[in-house]
């Protein structure tokens, strides 16, 4: 294969369809996307616990989460798409003084960006929750707006868009290389054949760094496991439950479909592509969901299974170009957020491209900060 292009965007999830989209809605022509399986978000995006809320600590994250979830709600208008946006709420909970009191610093710093966000005491917790134990909670916040979305469907959306603007989707392609001819990218070397393009978008989620480490340039995002579990249909629990976070073990739980979905991340897990279920971790994540929501002891568990995080140092994505190659770009390191941020992200990364700018200002997010130690780190990270 021998194949000429403006601009080639690996990675076929969610963050390389939203580029796509944006890219082509803004005029960029010969826009051609590589994705290695078979079908479109199979990887991470399927994986997720596809989570939307405002709930954070850093002002371009809050800023991030508020333009998406304006297009989300909205999307099926604007795509003629059903994204299966459900909000029932986004909520923590905090078992100890020190976390009451990040709560409340927290909320202040929503509150000050414009985020419908309160905090909630052990009683107005448990009109929420009322099956949850609320004997050592002191307090909580709560997003009424937040909620979940379907990945998949918002990843089709954006494909669909995309392809109807005149982007081409190669499917089972593999890009092993980018060829740098005078700092500059000159194309990609793929499983299929060399790929001629002065532009490359690299949206490849948990394999972010790799393409950057073949020409020599260290990404730090660097992929961790996190395993989800989802019970049988489940009655005894609130159907509006929120996406509620137990600060304490971290150990969260949200509605899905007629079940429970819950998730605890491992902070002992080392960084690999190892997307294996550990069972072990999965009876300490239901021992901690037992705990918080006693009646779940009742419930049955269907399946498991695990994804992979891309994390960087301050918790937050690359967005910008790569300096010293002209013409290369990163999207990614989300830290889980790939899919409630994969709006804004998208659509400022594809304005950066072609209009030399953002409106929303995606400075923070530029790959120069690591060496320059302008990192402010977000802590509410699940």
């Amino acid at each position: 294969m021998s194949k000429r292009a403006d601009c080639v965007i690996v990675g076929g999830g969610i963050i390389g369809c939203g580029a796509a989209y944006y890219l082509s809605k803004l005029g960029a022509k010969r826009v051609l996307l590589l994705e290695r399986e078979k079908f479109l978000a199979t990887g991470a995006t399927a994986k997720s616990a596809a989570a939307v809320r405002h709930l954070f600590t850093t002002p371009i994250n809050i800023r991030l989460s508020m333009r998406s979830l304006d297009v989300f709600e909205r999307f099926e208008e604007e795509f003629d798409t059903d994204p299966a946006l459900v909000q029932n709420g986004y909520m923590f909970v905090a078992p100890n003084d020190a976390q009451w009191e990040i709560l409340q610093k927290n909320t202040a710093i929503q509150k000050a960006q414009g985020v419908r966000v309160e905090l909630v005491g052990p009683r107005e917790i448990l009109k929420i929750v009322p099956q949850l134990n609320a004997e050592d909670v002191l307090g909580g916040s709560f997003g009424p707006r937040d909620g979940t979305i379907d990945p998949n469907s918002v990843t089709m959306g954006y494909a669909q868009r995309a392809r109807a603007q005149g982007v081409e989707f190669l499917m089972e392609c593999e890009a092993t290389g980018v060829r740098v001819e005078g700092g500059r990218v000159r194309g990609v070397e793929t499983d299929k054949g060399r790929i001629e393009a002065p532009l490359l978008i690299d949206a490849s989620g948990p394999h972010l760094a790799v393409l950057a480490k073949k020409i020599g340039v260290d990404v730090p995002a660097l992929p961790y496991r996190r395993m989800l579990a989802t019970t049988e249909r489940f009655d005894k629990i609130t159907k509006t439950l929120p996406l509620t976070i137990d600060m304490a073990s971290g150990w969260y739980c949200r509605r899905e479909a007629d079940g429970v979905m819950m998730g605890r991340a491992n902070k002992k897990e080392i960084s690999s592509f190892d997307e294996t279920v550990d069972w072990s971790w999965i009876e300490k994540m239901i021992e901690a969901g037992v705990h918080r929501v006693p009646v779940l002891e009742e419930a049955q568990i269907s399946k498991a299974w695990a994804g992979l995080y891309t994390v960087t140092p301050d918790r937050h994505p690359v967005v910008g170009p790569l300096p010293g190659v002209e013409g290369f770009y990163l999207i990614g390191g989300f830290s889980g957020r790939g899919i409630m941020h994969s709006p804004a992200a998208c659509e400022a990364l594809a304005q950066r491209i072609l209009l030399g700018k953002s409106d929303l200002d995606i400075d923070p997010l530029r790959f120069e900060r690591f060496a320059e130690g302008d990192l402010q780190v977000e802590t509410a990270v699940i």
